[in-house]
């Protein structure tokens, strides 16, 4: 119900997350495509802005209720820690503010191994929360989140949530397709908007990457991977 994905939506308070759970190193996502990729990334979708009251009345006209405990939904949050403990911490603030709403939430937090046997092979959960990468370009990165064809269970980095529809799809293989880089562009600008209104997935942040490495190392993050380029062709400076 799409009513339930937009409550989530306004339930959590993602300015929140970046600067307390995040300390700052993180800025709210305005799309599934990140806005340090200028080229690609669309302005002004629509957006969930933090608002209990509306996720409330959504809640309500989705007829899920309060019951006498007050708790409208009960499901469960997977969580992998293996990149460190804030991974869990954010869930916990998510899971604070849903209570909010009456949205009752059982944490599971999973190595890395266990998650992805839980997640991309068994798609035994409810809600899964994951940092991802989109690297130079959305075919790379993004797309994969939301293609039909990318249903491929036992598959880490796949279309877990099983979203499907054929306007994402034809949309996508346009991106696939289409050879002209302007009429491309627009293909990657529908597919944002549709993430956005269709509420495929919240996209919580921005993650601020940061490294630190002497002056004297040279030839670092030369290729189009950039943060996830090898050594391959570093050398140090005498």
């Amino acid at each position: 119900d799409i009513r339930v994905r937009k409550a989530f939506a306004h339930a959590i308070d993602r300015k929140g997350l970046a600067d307390i759970v995040w300390y700052g190193l993180a800025n709210v996502a305005e799309s599934c495509v990140p806005s340090f990729q200028k080229q690609f990334f669309k302005p002004d979708l629509p957006q969930y802005e933090f608002s209990p009251e509306k996720a409330e009345q959504l809640l309500d006209e989705a007829g899920l209720k309060r019951g006498p405990d007050g708790v409208r939904l009960r499901i469960n949050h997977i969580t992998e820690v293996s990149y460190g403990q804030v991974y869990q911490r954010a869930a916990e603030y998510m899971q604070q503010q849903l209570k909010r709403v009456g949205i009752e939430i059982e944490l599971v937090n999973l190595e890395l191994a266990a998650m992805i046997r839980r997640v991309f092979g068994e798609y035994d959960f409810d809600t899964f929360s994951q940092w991802y990468s989109a690297y130079p370009d959305p075919q790379i990165g993004v797309t994969r989140r939301f293609w039909t064809k990318n249903i491929k269970p036992g598959t880490p980095s796949s279309n877990d949530s099983g979203y499907s529809n054929p306007e994402m799809d034809r949309i996508i293989e346009g991106i696939q397709q289409e050879g002209d880089v302007e009429k491309r562009k627009q293909y990657i600008w529908q597919m944002q908007e549709l993430v956005q209104t269709d509420v495929a997935s919240i996209n919580l942040l921005e993650l601020k990457f940061f490294g630190f490495y002497s002056k004297k190392l040279q030839g670092l993050r030369k290729g189009p991977m950039l943060f996830y380029s090898s050594l391959a062709d570093a050398w140090l400076e005498k």
